[in-house]
């Protein structure tokens, strides 16, 4: 009865409290310009009492303890000022307005159409006229045509020249049919100028889907966004190929990289028995195969048993205190 009412205090009774201090009991508020009469046996008409509520919040303090806060007060706020979503349903004789922090022009026509009458109505401050006077967004554009054709519609069938055949349940099914006797270029005659339809500004039929077409619409931009998803999957596939690719070239390269005069001597297997013989090179062409297929072609996997002989010159010998070993030492391939 009185959420979002104004009024004025006209009465109030206390009470003690638990410290012996007066506290507020029950608040009376005389309404101002309620949309009915009100009547509370014993009270002035339009006054109502208002009395105080109770609310209970848990709250936790930083050392984890738990604490139980109960705060009862009578629930009125002093109008200074009310929002834009406040003042809705209400007409001022006098209507102050601040427009400057307004963001759309939605708020700006709440505001302003609050007032009774242009000279009752005062704005405070400046404001951007921008909010106002730029273009609409296409949605709300559609929106007011939409509109209109519903107004033109509505004024056929009142004067009963609208055919037995133009009916729809919904709005745009109406809209639809309606098109479709009149025409797709058919304008009314009252429609704003800003918002009329062309060939050169059209009606946005992306605007005016069935219910099907939209379950359609969505139903293929899911499609698109799991091929999208697919998409991302098979690059990062392909990146990480790349990437082997990459360092197996690297070690390629790092291996024809060798100093000028550098001779490299491979090891080879000395066994004594034919069938130790075959079987070496039975496990030594499975783990080929083995790398081959998971694509990892980097000396780094060969053998370890095989090693390489460097013959180092004499000369670079003699630059070189790390190298011994009669002029030459052992490497492992890949390092």
């Amino acid at each position: 009865m009185i959420r979002g009412q104004e009024g004025f205090v006209c009465g109030w009774q206390s009470k003690k409290g638990t410290n012996g201090q007066l506290v507020l009991d029950t608040l009376f508020v005389k309404l101002k310009e309620p949309p009915t009469r009100v009547e509370v046996p014993g009270l002035p008409e339009n006054v109502v009492p208002v009395y105080p509520t109770t609310k209970n919040i848990n709250t936790m303090l930083p050392n984890d303890e738990k604490l139980l806060i109960s705060c009862t007060q009578i629930e009125v706020l002093i109008n200074f000022a009310m929002t834009d979503f406040a003042s809705q349903g209400k007409t001022r004789p006098w209507n102050v307005c601040d427009l400057n922090n307004l963001r759309s022009h939605q708020s700006y026509y709440t505001a302003l159409s609050r007032s009774a009458t242009a000279e009752s109505t005062l704005i405070l401050q400046g404001f951007d006229p921008k909010v106002i006077t730029g273009r609409c967004s296409g949605a709300l554009r559609q929106e007011f045509r939409e509109l209109e054709l519903l107004n033109e519609i509505t004024r056929l069938h009142h004067s009963r020249k609208l055919p037995l055949t133009i009916t729809g349940d919904t709005r745009i099914n109406l809209i639809v049919a309606f098109r479709e006797w009149k025409g797709e270029q058919y304008v009314p005659q009252n429609v704003h100028p800003s918002i009329k339809w062309s060939k050169y500004s059209p009606w946005l039929e992306s605007e005016v889907l069935s219910v099907n077409e939209r379950l359609e619409l969505l139903e293929k931009l899911r499609e698109k966004r799991a091929a999208a998803k697919k998409g991302e999957k098979k690059v990062a596939n392909d990146v990480n190929t790349s990437h082997i690719s990459t360092i197996n070239n690297a070690n390629r390269d790092s291996m024809k990289r060798r100093p000028s005069g550098v001779q490299v001597q491979k090891h080879s297997y000395h066994t004594t028995d034919e069938n130790s013989t075959d079987e070496g090179r039975k496990e030594k062409g499975n783990a080929a195969k083995r790398r081959c297929s998971s694509g990892l072609h980097t000396p780094s996997l060969v053998c370890a048993s095989q090693y390489v002989s460097v013959r180092v010159p004499a000369a670079t010998k003699q630059k070189t205190d790390e190298l011994s070993h009669a002029g030459h030492y052992v490497v492992p391939i890949g390092c």
